[in-house]
């Protein structure tokens, strides 16, 4: 019963701060984007972690289609709350619209998965459960599953470190990330541009907070490309901080042998 009544009073108080997601307009072909990652497509699913004390926001688009195995569609639908299973503590989600009751057509809806995650660190497989209704019979299905195969894995962290933060005001304090290959084998490569030259720190760290690796790198105005070995790290999923006094930036990354 206290269960309940806190992940009640959570929705409550989502709703009332106006936590809302914007659906992503270019997404025509799938019915729910991002799609989840696969070992293939590890860029996919959840791309970046939440941390302990932190404000999270992630947002997934719902496009409806018009058809379900040859038959019309009336909705995608699922429950306000308790929809999507093994979710950190702290963490909540709201629908766009409230009701999540998501119509097919030009309009399509998102699901934002907001909050401020207590913990503990680790790795959690995101599960979420919906109704598909057709001619007035309702359909039970899931995001992941044999036909959207993969995994919504949300990293929770204990370092802070490993979310981006920091106020990006002026050119001078701003810098962009990029990096290939995805998955890495024994070497990352990482693309960046920055606004200021000076020394920057590199660090990495693995899902739960634990630093496995960190350097200075120094950085010229403009594009600048790291090599980071990772020969000596096993297959699994990792994040990347580069940071220096204004700003930092997190990215996750995956290794495979």
């Amino acid at each position: 019963m206290k269960k309940i009544f806190l992940c009640f009073f959570s929705i409550l108080f989502l709703a009332k701060l106006g936590a809302q997601c914007t659906p992503v307009d270019t997404v025509n072909y799938n019915v729910v984007f991002p799609l989840p990652e696969t070992a293939d497509h590890p860029e996919r699913g959840i791309p970046y972690p939440a941390c302990i004390g932190l404000p999270f926001n992630f947002s997934l688009t719902i496009n409806t289609p018009a058809t379900f195995q040859g038959f019309p569609l009336d909705s995608i639908t699922m429950a306000p709350m308790g929809a999507i299973s093994n979710l950190p503590a702290g963490i909540g989600y709201v629908c766009n619209p409230p009701s999540c009751h998501f119509k097919p057509g030009p309009n399509k809806g998102c699901i934002l998965l907001t909050g401020t995650p207590t913990g503990p660190a680790g790795t959690y497989d995101l599960k979420i459960s919906v109704l598909i209704v057709a001619l007035g019979f309702q359909f039970p299905f899931a995001f992941p599953s044999p036909q959207v195969p993969g995994n919504y894995y949300l990293d929770v962290s204990a370092n802070t470190a490993d979310c981006t933060s920091g106020s990006i005001e002026t050119n001078e304090q701003k810098f962009d990330v990029s990096f290939q290959p995805n998955p890495a084998d024994d070497q990352l490569r990482i693309q960046t541009e920055v606004g200021k030259s000076g020394q920057y720190m590199l660090d990495v760290t693995n899902s739960v907070g634990q630093i496995l690796h960190s350097e200075n790198v120094a950085l010229q105005q403009g594009a600048n490309e790291i090599s980071l070995e990772t020969s000596h790290l096993p297959s699994g999923f990792y994040f990347f901080t580069l940071r220096n006094n204004s700003n930092q930036v997190s990215r996750k990354f995956s290794v495979l042998r």
